[in-house]
């Protein structure tokens, strides 16, 4: 699954028995209190059969989704065309991604808005559904819905100062602004038609391809 241009094929055959053995072996020794996060972006295209898989055990999901335009830009910030292609999706190649700006943030476009057609599938079996945009706003009241589900997580911090990626140590905050902003008129357009054909995954948690100004 970790091999390169596997990890988001939604095709590739897994042995969802096996992973559940591995992953259960990482909790001998643990008690009954123990609360396990799986956070794995490329899980979200295989999300239903890793459910199934443990559907004998309390499992919870969330969903949180975020302004597309954002995610775009973050990530081209963090990723090189070459990286995107190598590591995401090989069948990109030989498209000029890497020579032409532009077609590479039609690509993160689209590759965001497929997904959210994964992300709107997950929600069907999640127990908490939310914005990066509410939590954000009101990190506390996020945390008591979660603790509706999860008590064990009643020492949670929601001021604390924690360290994301290269940012440095910071209480969390919103960064859909100082993100988009790098973006020029052209890169947002590149970003809008690549987003286009997902319209409605993207209505479907609040979103619409003017959420950011032309």
């Amino acid at each position: 699954m970790c091999r390169t241009g596997r990890r988001w094929d939604p095709d590739l055959p897994v042995d969802y028995s096996q992973t559940r053995r591995v992953w259960l072996s990482r909790l001998l020794g643990f008690d009954e209190n123990t609360v396990v996060v799986e956070k794995s972006p490329p899980n979200l295209c295989r999300f239903s059969a890793l459910v199934e898989a443990f559907d004998d055990m309390p499992t919870v999901s969330l969903v949180m989704s975020r302004n597309p335009f954002a995610v775009c830009a973050s990530w081209a910030k963090r990723y090189r065309p070459e990286t995107v292609i190598r590591t995401w999706h090989p069948e990109l190649a030989g498209q000029g991604l890497e020579q032409d700006d532009l077609k590479f943030h039609a690509a993160l476009g689209t590759i965001c808005g497929q997904r959210f057609e994964m992300l709107r599938e997950a929600a069907n079996l999640a127990g908490i559904v939310t914005t990066y945009e509410e939590v954000a706003a009101d990190p506390a009241a996020f945390i008591g819905t979660l603790l509706e589900i999860l008590p064990l997580l009643a020492d949670v911090d929601p001021t604390a100062a924690v360290g994301v990626k290269d940012y440095p140590e910071q209480s969390f905050r919103n960064m859909n602004e100082a993100d988009m902003a790098r973006l020029d008129p052209g890169q947002t357009e590149a970003i809008r038609s690549g987003l286009a054909p997902y319209a409605d995954s993207l209505a479907h948690f609040g979103y619409s391809l003017s959420d950011i100004a032309l």
